[in-house]
């Protein structure tokens, strides 16, 4: 784990016109996933936030530019949208079988985009 720091402290960088700033936040204690993800927030002015956890790749490619494209037409809508992890991928069979709550996918665009 520390090399993997290591190595992604050098992905660090400086805004550019083609590029955003890239920076690595390093807290001083363990504070849990979503304590850590607001301490990052502070650093943020962007409208968009994307975590990606080292621990949890994505399972396929996701179009990121059509997400937000769906989450800007219904801003009341979706203002979270948690791309397939191999945690997520079975969630509604999950929920399915231990709560019997059905969760169904939702449209998000006129081209198939769900969520």
């Amino acid at each position: 784990y520390e090399k993997y720091k290591a190595v992604l402290k050098l992905r660090r960088r400086t805004a550019t016109a083609s590029q955003p700033r890239l920076e690595v936040l390093e807290l001083d204690s363990r504070h849990g996933f979503g304590f850590a993800v607001r301490a990052a927030m502070d650093y943020v002015r962007t409208p968009y936030v994307i975590v990606m956890q080292h621990d949890r790749p994505f399972t396929r490619a996701a179009d990121i530019p059509r997400v937000l494209t769906a989450m800007e037409a219904n801003p009341g809508r979706y203002k979270y949208v948690g791309m397939p992890t191999s945690t997520t991928f079975g969630h509604q069979y999950h929920v399915l079988s231990k709560y019997r709550i059905r969760v169904e996918r939702v449209k998000a665009d006129e081209k198939g985009l769900q969520f």
